[in-house]
């Protein structure tokens, strides 16, 4: 019940807008650094060319069940395993994707060399790997992430993908 559950959720899902891959996966970051909600809660900032109004609203909205007070309740800790599998789905290659850089490249040992195009995303997938994602608790906690380009307009984003995939521990399909 749950899968097919999940399965609709993703089938509902109108691509209207932008493809931030590195700004998605920097709030995917946050989510299990237990850090405060940035981009989850931008949703009607971004008016598609083609529409001919401003009130744009992602569909499904977010789960406020995974926030408390503004920061999210990262599942490390919670018996999870210190060790978190993330897998990035995109049809496009990334647009509207630069505002998470700075944020990124600050990281304590990010290698900004990783990027790819430009695009940071490998940045990050590799920092999440080799790093200890949240800090407030004991032993290292990291994430591994795997990515899935589909559709013609993917093809163009392999090599970040690609990237991401490697160095964050994972594969691209």
């Amino acid at each position: 019940a749950e899968t097919q559950s999940l399965l609709n959720t993703v089938s509902n899902i109108q691509a209207e807008t932008n493809t931030p891959l590195c700004e998605t996966m920097y709030e995917v970051y946050r989510y299990f650094a237990n850090l405060s909600v940035q981009y989850g809660n931008e949703n009607g900032s971004y008016t598609p060319h083609w529409l001919n109004h401003s009130d744009v609203y992602i569909q499904p909205g977010k789960d406020t069940n995974a926030e408390n007070g503004g920061n999210y309740i990262s599942p490390f800790g919670n018996n999870c395993r210190n060790e978190a599998y993330v897998v990035l789905i995109t049809d496009g290659y990334p647009t509207k994707d630069n505002d998470a850089n700075t944020a990124v490249g600050s990281l304590p040992g990010a290698i900004a060399s990783s990027r790819v195009d430009g695009n940071y995303l490998p940045v990050l997938t590799e920092w999440m790997f080799n790093h200890d994602v949240n800090t407030n608790l004991d032993g290292v906690q990291n994430v591994v992430s795997y990515t899935i380009g589909f559709g013609s307009d993917a093809v163009s984003a392999e090599p970040i993908l690609r990237a991401a995939a490697q160095k964050g521990g994972g594969d691209y399909y």
